[in-house]
């Protein structure tokens, strides 16, 4: 892509002075060269007669800027792979690593895209571990109030984003939503019978469906 149509598409879709869309502009051909998030190797990539320190510079005081925000980032985005078009399935997911004698804890929410998920909102974690259902509402908080509750045709989930306040959140905000649970879950059916999850789908073979209709308590 060139870079003055890489600059049409960025003024159609973000606000913003023309400068620091340049900036972008420039910063993101870098990437996609290098690929790399270095600066000075971002900076050495990036054409111009400055020296490559101070288009160093240039790119810190760009990311020190505040400019690019989650929101503004989620916005583009959204208007780039055209999610308005119809209603999209949302990810939840969290990753965590160890960086030296940090943790690193990412708690993000993603559209599904052929195959891909493509981030839109994340939150750091202040610890090891599971997110908990205020984290989990909170982030999806600011996806619906960026762009609606009906864009969100539903959300998929692995078994940790389970909880009485999380899924009661999704069901009172009408988002439809699959999530994985265990196979030892127990469960109560509407008859007052407890049993596991395993044992209500144990004769389902790999590749079928099976459908419960009522209320399991877990």
């Amino acid at each position: 892509m060139k870079h003055s149509e890489l600059l049409a598409i960025l003024v159609c879709c973000m606000k913003g002075n023309k400068a620091r869309l340049v900036c972008l502009v420039h910063f993101m051909l870098a990437i996609f060269v290098t690929r790399t998030v270095n600066l000075t190797d971002l900076a050495t990539a990036i054409s111009g007669s400055s020296m490559v320190s101070s288009r160093r510079m240039r790119l810190r005081r760009f990311l020190q800027s505040g400019f690019l925000t989650q929101e503004c980032i989620a916005v583009l985005l959204w208007d780039l792979f055209n999610f308005e078009s119809s209603p999209v399935l949302l990810t939840l997911d969290r990753t965590n690593w160890q960086w030296g004698t940090s943790n690193i804890n990412i708690l993000k929410l993603a559209v599904v895209h052929k195959g891909i998920a493509v981030p839109l909102f994340w939150s750091f974690l202040p610890k090891k571990g599971n997110s908990n259902w205020q984290e989990r509402i909170a982030l999806m908080e600011r996806c619906l109030k960026l762009f609606g509750r009906k864009r969100i045709g539903g959300l998929v989930a692995d078994r940790e984003f389970v909880g009485k306040e999380w899924l009661g959140y999704l069901i009172e905000n009408a988002i439809p939503f699959d999530i994985r649970v265990k196979n030892n879950q127990l469960s109560t059916t509407k008859t007052g019978k407890e049993t596991t999850l395993k044992d209500l789908f144990y004769d389902v073979k790999p590749g079928e469906l099976r459908a419960l209709k009522g209320k399991f308590w877990a």
